[in-house]
């Protein structure tokens, strides 16, 4: 089969998307340290004492982007543009995540 344009032992690659590994993240915890509620940001102490997470009042589940200093909470992690940010943030127990 000459003039086909492909060589007889060159078969067609097969390309997978997978999402990059810097976008998996596993749950992780921690203590908002401070949130200023006008800007809607602030930043997440991790428990297992990692690099702390920024977190934007639009990643925060509920109905108004609300997190207190010293609230528990549970979050995913990705990597923005000024580092790793929490993403999903969920408190722990009732409204200002204290036990």
């Amino acid at each position: 089969m000459a003039g086909r344009g492909r060589i007889p032992s060159e078969r067609p690659r097969l390309f997978l998307l997978v999402p990059a590994l810097a976008e998996v993240s596993l749950v992780e915890r921690g203590v908002v340290k401070w949130f200023n509620q006008v800007s809607e940001y602030g930043f997440i102490a991790c428990a297992d004492g990692g690099p702390d997470r920024y977190v934007s009042g639009g990643n925060v589940a509920g109905a108004s982007p609300v997190l207190l200093a010293g609230a528990h909470v549970e979050f995913e992690t990705r990597e923005g543009g000024m580092g790793p940010e929490a993403i999903n943030v969920r408190l722990l127990t009732g409204i200002s995540g204290r036990p």
